[in-house]
């Protein structure tokens, strides 16, 4: 069963960071059900990817060790991933502005 809570963000990864790096560098914290870079057509990283951990202790463990760490030159966020709709009720947090 896929559980949304126990998929993580990951953010602000160097460039070399490839598929099996992202893997390895969160498989201490618990079972990954799958792991995906995001990549340009190019194969070039795009600086982020995302996580699935089997529970969500595993996913809470691997935001709180690794959250602000740095990896490479990098500081790397890790978080929950919520989707767009989810955010969309954070209020006035963000503004579009047209001219």
């Amino acid at each position: 069963m896929f559980d949304s809570k126990a998929n993580v963000l990951v953010r602000n990864l160097p460039k070399e960071t490839d598929q099996k790096g992202l893997n390895a560098m969160f498989a201490e914290f618990g079972n990954i059900k799958s792991c995906k870079l995001e990549v340009y057509g190019s194969g070039e990283s795009r600086g982020f990817g995302y996580v699935q951990f089997e529970n969500v202790e595993f996913a809470n463990a691997a935001i709180a060790k690794k959250n602000g760490t740095t990896v490479g030159d990098k500081q790397i966020e890790v978080m929950i991933h919520s989707k767009k709709e989810e955010r969309e009720d954070q209020g006035d947090k963000y503004t579009n502005l047209y001219i």
